[in-house]
């Protein structure tokens, strides 16, 4: 998977894009590039441990299991969408 070509365009389409997580953005999480996504959030610290999608703080989130689930007020990405995020976090997270 790569992060420019498949999953940064989900962030920019339903998070960053929506005016939510980019620049000073919500919770201190920005999604408007890999460096802001790898920093995580000032609320809940790293939210991608590459290899492990099961354990990143963004899978649990978008699929619910921590509320709110995101994106906040809208409908929840399509399971592919959030398949390929957790394909790419699985495969190692890389700046690709």
């Amino acid at each position: 998977m790569s992060f420019s070509a498949q999953v940064l365009p989900i962030f920019q389409s339903n998070c960053s894009g929506a005016g939510c997580h980019i620049g000073s953005a919500a919770n201190g999480l920005s999604l408007a590039s890999y460096e802001s996504l790898m920093s995580g959030a000032s609320v809940s610290g790293p939210v991608v441990i590459p290899g492990s999608a099961d354990d990143s703080y963004i899978i649990l989130i978008l699929e619910g299991t921590v509320t709110p689930r995101m994106p906040f007020g809208r409908a929840p990405l399509a399971d592919t969408l959030i398949q390929i995020i957790r394909t790419w976090i699985d495969e190692g997270a890389l700046d690709n």
